[in-house]
Order: C-alpha cells, then structure tokens, then sequence
C-alpha cells in the first residue's frame, strides 16, 4: 500500500504550547473583568483609571487616595480636596538614553484642546499593553478555538509513500500503476510524508 493511516502529524516542536499553559491562561483570563478596557479619569482627581468598557463597569487598575495614620484621605491644605496617588509608568521619549518612570498624569491624553483634564487615553507603550492585554488574550484564544474547529473538519491524516527520480522530484507512488510501484519498492529507496486527502469536488469551467 501507498497510503496507509497515520495516528497523527509528527510533532518535533518543543515550544508548542501546553495543555497545562493553555489553561492556566484561560484560567487568569476567566478570573479577571471580561474586556475591553480603557483609561478614563482626570488629571486632577486621581490621574489615569484602568475601567471595563461595557455595561457594568468595573474599575480594573486605578491610583489609591493616600490617608494619615488614622484612616483618613488626606486633604490638600489650600483646596481641602481629597489628595489622590498617581500611576507611574515605564516610558522612554525619543532622544532620551534612558527610560525612566514618569507619572500617569504627564502621560495622559484629553479628551480635546479644551478639555485637556479629562483623560481618554494614556501615551505610554506599557499602558496601551495594559489596556488591550485583555482582550489581545481573548481574541487570540477564539483564534486557536477557530483553527482547531478547522483543523478537527478535515481529512484524517495519512502516510503518503513515495520515491525521487534521478533529479531530485519525489513522485507519490499512488500516481503509479501497482506493477511499477511494486518494481519501485524493490529497486528504489522510498520517501514519505503526511498529508490529508479529501475527495475531488467538481470545478466549474
């Protein structure tokens, strides 16, 4: 026989990803606020807040209201509003050496020129990350969920024997009658591969 079953494709990567690391991610994905995200928030008022961006949002990341040893927010001396934390992130500008830790505020990005305090976004490469790992992680498991559908749809895999010619082409020995096949296993050394064979289906002209 040319074609014979095969249990399944071979498999020499060792990088591929685990059944156990598959599902410790979806685990940690199923364990947080469902996505998307965005940055909200004010300058003046705790800077940037990480938020769910849907029906029943949920503050995911967000700077605490500092308090004195009794428990209290602390007030600002002059305005007697509540003093808030700030997030700082990892950010590097162009022409710089070095990066550094700058604070959410500088970082922020307003809603428009006239209303610079309310934030919309963050400018910082690690903010962007954070407010679109969520849903990067999401799509990127439907993706594998879709590609196993596909993959589960097709033929089951087989063994294709085969021979090649004195200039290097391999030829399928199933393209051959049984007489010369047989001469070839005989005479030749053989080559094979795995493939999936569906039926022929009619092409319109």
């Amino acid at each position: 026989m040319s074609i014979i079953p095969s249990a399944a494709p071979n498999d020499t990567n060792a990088d591929r990803l685990s059944p156990e690391r598959e599902a410790e991610i979806r685990t940690s994905l199923d364990a947080i606020p469902a996505p998307p995200w965005r940055w909200i928030g004010s300058r003046h008022a705790g800077g940037p807040q990480l938020v769910t961006d849907h029906s029943g949002r949920q503050y995911v990341l967000r700077a605490a209201k500092p308090t004195d040893h009794r428990g209290d927010e602390l007030l600002d001396p002059e305005t007697y509003s509540v003093v808030y934390g700030d997030l700082e992130f990892r950010d590097q500008r162009e022409g710089e050496r070095y990066s550094t830790m700058r604070s959410g505020d500088a970082l922020a990005i307003g809603r428009t020129e006239c209303d610079p305090d309310s934030i919309v976004g963050v400018a910082n490469p690690v903010a962007r990350w954070l407010e679109a790992s969520a849903q990067y992680a999401t799509d990127l498991l439907a993706e594998l969920d879709r590609l196993r559908a596909e993959l589960a749809a097709l033929p089951a895999p087989v063994v294709e024997m085969g021979f090649r010619d004195e200039f290097g082409t391999g030829w399928p020995l199933n393209h051959f009658p049984a007489e010369t096949v047989a001469l070839v296993l005989k005479t030749t050394p053989t080559i094979q591969r795995t493939v999936r064979i569906s039926e022929w289906t009619e092409v319109a002209s």
